[in-house]
């Protein structure tokens, strides 16, 4: 009685366990499941910690940026800073952790790895370890070139590099007699060769300028410009019955001499850094900015009577540093050409130098080489116009070409000091002026 009375009752215990067991079964499988699904099937949660989060700058604007379309720029927070929300779009539903966030996710911890020790946040196994620059296609620290691309597209600035060959003449220096001419035996002494007869040729060189402008029209550039070697020679031949004197050159007026070369060569280099704010509604630039600007020139006069020789030499470099300040117009901005003209001028400090000398062979003559430098009293000058027209030849690329003329004033110049070897005169001046052509492009 006993067996048949127990076995419904312990038949509904062995399937009441059973049931329990099963529960319990399908409960484990199923968290064994969820723990199995891939990185991006259950939403992330993370705890915020300041010190590896990544902060999200706005969107590049340009498909050509180093980061994809669906990425950000990505910049470490600091201790207790939080990301604003304006900073980065919201999705319209949440996504996975593989380089994007939830719509109401402020932050992205960085430094979370998979089991298997490698990034889950670019989703490549070849990384050893989290990256906290993970957002970028290879999981590796940015390069200097990327963060400048990425930058530019961000900011909306634009670059423009600009290589022109420059031709430059310059005139004449001021009158200054440099030889006369009398006969053998006696006569009235006329003019031979004066300082202002020494026309130099054309010179050529390099101008190179970099430009970088924002999206409100402001923009710095810096210039390197360089010319020379401006040269003008002359010849004193020898004429039957006339000879030749030095007119009091380093004190000498007496020493005759029958034939003569003079040489005359001068070269000068500027470079400028400039801020360039838009006026006038856009039409007029102010520009202010630093230029330094050396300006070199080397005088020699070789003589000869018979087997002797007398030389004259002299040789000065300016160095020229000061601000300047001025404006650039818009002549004319047209589909397929844009005109541009300015002026600069400004005051600069002039570090001269000067360095002279006398040289002979006749027996007992006294020679000399003497150098000396000084800071003129008065400052040196220095101004700009010039005007320069772009034609495109691409989207990118331009055609430039225009012409420029310098004014430079109180500036030592080596037929200046051929008066006075025992001082440095500072009371020359010079004009420069030339054309330009060559191209720029724009990033």
């Amino acid at each position: 009685m006993s067996a048949p009375l127990g076995w419904p009752s312990n038949h509904r215990l062995f399937r009441i366990c059973g049931l329990l067991l099963v529960a319990g079964l399908g409960t484990f499988a199923s968290s064994s499941a969820e723990a199995q699904m891939p990185y991006g099937g259950a939403r992330p949660r993370y705890q915020p910690q300041p010190q590896q989060q990544l902060r999200f700058a706005r969107q590049p604007s340009r498909p050509q940026s180093v980061l994809s379309s669906d990425q950000r720029l990505a910049m470490p927070l600091g201790d207790g800073q939080l990301a604003a929300p304006e900073m980065f779009d919201s999705p319209a539903s949440p996504q996975d952790a593989s380089g994007k966030f939830y719509e109401d996710d402020l932050f992205l911890l960085s430094g979370n790895c998979d089991d298997a020790g490698c990034c889950s946040i670019c989703g490549s196994s070849g990384c050893s370890g989290c990256d906290p620059w993970a957002l970028f296609p290879n999981c590796t620290p940015p390069g200097m070139l990327q963060w400048l691309h990425a930058l530019h597209d961000a900011n909306g600035t634009c670059w423009t590099g600009q290589v022109d060959a420059v031709l430059f003449w310059r005139n004449a220096p001021p009158s200054r007699e440099l030889a006369t001419s009398s006969p053998t035996g006696g006569g009235i002494a006329v003019s031979a060769l004066n300082a202002n007869q020494l026309n130099s040729e054309i010179a050529g060189g390099p101008r190179i300028g970099i430009v970088r402008k924002n999206s409100c029209g402001e923009a710095a550039e810096f210039v390197y410009l360089s010319a020379g070697n401006f040269r003008s020679e002359r010849t004193l031949a020898d004429t039957p019955g006339f000879q030749y004197e030095p007119a009091n050159v380093f004190g000498n007026s007496t020493q005759t001499f029958g034939r003569g070369t003079v040489n005359l060569s001068s070269g000068f280099q500027t470079f400028e850094a400039n801020s360039r704010t838009p006026i006038g509604g856009g039409s007029f630039t102010f520009i202010s900015g630093f230029r330094w600007l050396e300006w070199r020139e080397s005088f020699t006069m070789a003589t000869n009577l018979g087997p002797f020789d007398y030389d004259y030499s002299s040789s000065v470099i300016n160095s020229l540093y000061g601000g300047q300040i001025g404006v650039d117009a818009w002549l004319l901005t047209m589909r397929w050409l844009q005109v541009q003209s300015w002026i600069k001028g400004g005051a600069y400090y002039n570090t001269a130098v000067q360095h002279t000398s006398y040289q002979s062979n006749v027996p007992g003559q006294a020679t000399f080489s003497n150098a000396i430098s000084g800071e003129p009293a008065a400052g040196s000058f220095v101004g700009e116009v010039g005007i320069n027209g772009t034609i495109p030849v691409s989207s990118c690329v331009n055609f430039r070409f225009g012409y420029t003329a310098f004014w430079l004033e109180s500036i030592a110049l080596a037929t200046q000091q051929l008066s006075n070897q025992n001082a440095l005169a500072t009371n020359g001046g010079t004009v420069l002026q030339g054309v330009n052509f060559g191209f720029e492009g724009n990033w």
